[in-house]
């Protein structure tokens, strides 16, 4: 575009920006339209004069250093400056302070925020020290608060209110402690709105925004209602507010025909059909209308490839003349595609189009966690042009991460997982990453986890069978037993009490099946004590004897207590395993006992 007046109000500022947009969170809600809204702001700031620098899903360091580029930029171009930090993603105030959520953010406290989240306190600092300059902050960050289950009561709803600096004018999507829309469309309701009319010739920005404010209101039904703090005090137009360029043929031309006059000589120059479509949609009935439509004629058929030769001598044919047939539209221009060779990897469901646009024809899909071979970059755009399998086509750079930024990722989400299969989906897609050992020696943790509680389940449906084959032989014995008599000396022979008065006590061990006790062979008389309930069921004539030892003598007597107790005395010489079993008369259940009989 040619240096017209327009051309020249812009060169007399040095216009500076930088454009984030965020919608590819990790550990929060993904957004929609974040990236979107960034490059149509970032598109027309450039239309517009601005240097602009546009980072999309970008981390905290990211974003820290951006920040700081930015204002070393401003502070590099002293003077007539007019610095503009755009941030579309999410945002949310902890104790009246506001943060900007980067994508990497793991936030599960108020204090967290602090630590993983840019303060907006540190891009108002980066305005420090410009007296001169005109500094505009445009927020579209009050969304939902992701965190809010982890943060309830410790946050406010929205953003909160900051009182601008001086020379500065920071504008929200919608009023403090209110939350804004995503929006269904390509663009958040705000966005959308502002991109309509930023460009608008000879608005203030106050102006600019007293419109978005006006649209956005009654597009929501008035549920979301823009909101700015400015402490601006001279006039900022967007686009400039050029001087009338003098006419000596109409010296009395009303205002109006002066702007159009100004922004024809701004266009005149111009190769791009788009700033002609601008100039008819501003001015449909203006003085240059024709000279508009026949330059996007020109621009357009120079895009096109030159027709066919036409033959030299008509061949003569008896058929009826065939009607001309309406030309072909335009191709567009083929894409220029910086070479590059490497993988990456596909984030979630994207498309192969036909082309680096967003309505290009699909060719082809990926599902999230394939790899796909990228073999160029369209110039200029954030489009890929890459190859999965047997299909080939462009990708949008949102659905796709470099393989080391894709691990970390998702090493992040499955390092604290408990589930094999999580680990293990993580290896299959980078076998040999830099996170693998510590995935594998995790996956090693989570296995022998896994086969030590099978194996103590397999242990304790063993005891239970245990236990219960026990319990059937103890009835099946107790039910065969009440038709015979148990072979037991009652009462003991003579010699045996004396020394049924001295006998020691055999505790058992009933925890287990069959209750066992140890007994030494010392040629004596043992009382066998077991369990309490054990201890009651063998008082006589609550029980008795089922199944006699094979090794040894069992006799009822009386201990110190005068209750009727079995005693129990090993045939000389034996060391083994000898046992018994008692059956309660009322209940009839019954119970083994083993003897351990040591020297």
């Amino acid at each position: 575009m040619g240096l017209s007046l327009v051309g020249q109000a812009f060169a007399q500022e040095r216009r500076i920006a930088l454009v984030i947009g965020n919608s590819a969170y990790g550990a929060a809600r993904p957004l929609t339209n974040p990236v979107n809204d960034a490059r149509a702001i970032a598109e027309k700031l450039t239309r517009l004069g601005f240097e602009v620098d546009k980072r999309e899903n970008v981390s905290l360091r990211e974003m820290t250093r951006a920040v700081t580029a930015f204002g070393e930029r401003l502070r590099l171009r002293r003077g007539s400056n007019v610095g503009l930090f755009y941030y579309a993603g999410h945002g949310l105030q902890v104790d009246g302070r506001n943060y900007l959520v980067p994508v990497d953010a793991e936030i599960t406290s108020s204090y967290s925020v602090r630590s993983e989240a840019m303060d907006v306190d540190t891009v108002l600092g980066q305005f420090s020290g410009l007296p001169d300059a005109i500094n505009v902050v445009i927020l579209d960050a009050c969304r939902n608060n992701p965190f809010e289950e982890r943060l309830r009561g410790m946050t406010g709803n929205g953003l909160a209110a900051i009182d601008a600096p001086k020379g500065t004018l920071i504008a929200y999507a919608t009023a403090p402690g209110k939350t804004a829309s995503d929006g269904d469309r390509d663009n958040g309701l705000y966005t959308a709105s502002l991109v309509k009319n930023i460009d608008a010739p000879q608005l203030r920005i106050e102006d600019v925004f007293k419109r978005v404010r006006a649209e956005v209101a009654q597009e929501s039904s008035q549920s979301q209602i823009p909101w700015e703090s400015s402490s601006i005090t001279g006039d900022f137009y967007f686009v400039p507010k050029v001087p009338a360029p003098a006419i000596t043929a109409q010296p009395s031309a009303p205002v109006e025909a002066q702007y159009e006059l100004a922004f024809w000589d701004a266009i005149r120059g111009s190769t791009d059909p788009r700033d002609f479509q601008d100039y008819l949609q501003q001015y449909p009935r203006g003085k240059f209308t024709s000279l508009a439509m026949r330059r996007i004629e020109v621009l357009t058929a120079s895009l096109a490839k030159p027709p066919p030769p036409v033959p030299s001598r008509p061949i003569a044919s008896t058929q009826p003349p065939v009607p001309a047939q309406p030309s072909a539209p335009v191709p567009p221009p083929s894409p220029i595609v910086e070479p590059m060779d490497r993988e990456m990897m596909v984030m979630r469901r994207a498309a192969l189009r036909d082309a680096p646009r967003a309505d290009g024809k699909a060719v082809g899909s990926v599902e999230a966690g394939n790899r796909i071979r990228v073999m160029g970059k369209v110039k200029g755009e954030t489009w890929y042009l890459a190859r999965f399998g047997r299909s080939e086509g462009y990708v949008a750079a949102d659905q796709v991460m470099e393989l080391a930024a894709a691990e970390e990722a998702e090493w992040r989400r499955s390092k604290d997982s408990a589930a094999i299969e999580t680990v293990t989906g993580f290896l299959s897609r980078y076998p040999n990453g830099t996170y693998a050992t510590e995935a594998k020696a995790k996956l090693a943790g989570l296995r022998a986890a896994a086969a030590k509680l099978e194996q103590e389940k397999a242990d304790q449906e063993r005891r239970t069978a245990e236990v219960r084959a026990e319990e059937e032989r103890r009835q099946q014995s107790a039910a065969a037993s009440r038709s015979q008599p148990a072979a037991i000396s009652a009462p003991p022979p003579s010699n045996a009490i004396t020394e049924l008065k001295v006998a020691r006590t055999c505790r058992a061990d009933s925890s287990v099946v069959p209750s066992k006790i140890t007994v030494s062979n010392e040629g004596g008389w043992c009382w066998l004590q077991l369990s309490a309930v054990w201890v009651r069921m063998q008082y006589a004539p609550n029980f008795r004897v089922a199944r006699a030892p094979a090794h040894g003598e069992l006799v009822m007597g009386e201990v110190n207590d005068k209750r009727t107790r079995l005693a129990y005395k090993p045939h000389p010489g034996f060391v083994g395993t000898d046992s018994y079993e008692v059956v309660n008369k009322m209940s009839g259940v019954g119970r083994t006992v083993e003897i351990n009989v040591t020297n």
